[in-house]
């Protein structure tokens, strides 16, 4: 099998087969086609960003647009839309059983301090617990 040595600086020495090299250059090439998709990946979306700006219509070196208009050009080159924020009330019914306690008045009390509601990335609090039948198993 033929294999090329390389000399370091540090004169240290690598041995390389061929079929090492025949594989660097492969991922070589490789990398050079990915390198060529991204520049024209690149382009387009320049020319898309231009032509939406260009489309506008322009008063006094201003223009208006839409956060529809943003989004619909943000998804057509591949990024992220612009998301709004929400917030509103959401009611939840809830049952429970097994719930050890010296009295309803005490079952009460541990749901009302131990109750809690999640969600993933969003700020949550309880406004108001309700327990709306309670009963001694």
């Amino acid at each position: 099998m033929n294999t090329i040595q390389v000399k370091l600086d540090t004169g240290a020495t690598i041995n390389y087969t061929e079929a090492e090299i025949i594989r660097a250059f492969d991922q070589v090439e490789s990398y050079k086609t990915q390198y060529g998709n991204e520049i024209t990946i690149s382009a387009k979306i320049r020319n898309q960003v231009r032509d939406f700006f260009s489309e506008r219509e322009w008063s006094d070196r201003e223009a208006t647009v839409t956060l529809d208009e943003v989004n619909e050009l943000l998804n057509n080159i591949g990024s992220h839309a612009i998301q709004s924020t929400y917030s509103g009330s959401i009611t939840i019914s809830v049952s429970f059983c097994d719930l050890d306690a010296d009295d309803a008045d005490s079952a009460v009390a541990m749901i009302e301090d131990e109750i809690q509601v999640e969600l993933y990335g969003v700020s949550t609090s309880i406004d108001s617990v309700n327990v709306d039948d309670i009963e001694e198993e």
